[in-house]
């Protein structure tokens, strides 16, 4: 199944969650959700993508919510179309996939607290390298992070 008029505009540089409620009958195999890009004159390209659900939760009558975290394009807004999929190429299946919503949220970070993230930021040294760094440079930054792991281990 192919939607041919919904579609999905992910903004440059961000982050939607997208969920899906649905529900499957007499499944054998899998059920897809794929996105495929549109080109300027909204047309098809060969730019697909696959995802899966990165969590779940269940709602009324046997309906589940599929939750799917996108992150946008660093340099462009992109249109994608939606398309469900019973099987793909590779293996099939057969069963009933019933479809109640689609929403799209975009994750605004700057409103929210993750306990989580601000933990691993704490404790988080990042390095970026450049081709013209020499073994001198290599060596200052495993003499930063070995300071610094010092430190934190105390």
């Amino acid at each position: 199944f192919a939607t041919s008029e919904d579609f999905l505009t992910i903004k440059q540089n961000s982050i939607y969650k997208i969920t899906v409620t649905a529900k499957t009958e007499n499944l054998s195999g899998n059920a897809y959700l794929r996105l495929i890009q549109k080109d300027s004159e909204n047309t098809n390209t060969n730019a697909e993508i696959s995802i899966s659900a990165n969590t779940t939760s269940s709602v009324n009558n046997n309906y589940t919510n599929y939750n799917f975290y996108i992150l946008g394009n660093p340099k462009k807004d992109v249109t994608y179309k939606f398309e469900f999929a019973l099987g793909n190429n590779d293996t099939k299946a057969t069963g009933k996939l019933s479809i109640a919503g689609i929403t799209k949220t975009k994750i605004d970070y700057s409103t929210f607290n993750c306990e989580k993230a601000n933990w691993m930021t704490d404790r988080t040294m990042c390095f970026f390298t450049h081709p013209v760094y020499t073994e001198a440079h290599t060596q200052a930054m495993i003499d930063a992070f070995k300071k610094v792991a010092a430190a934190y281990m105390k």
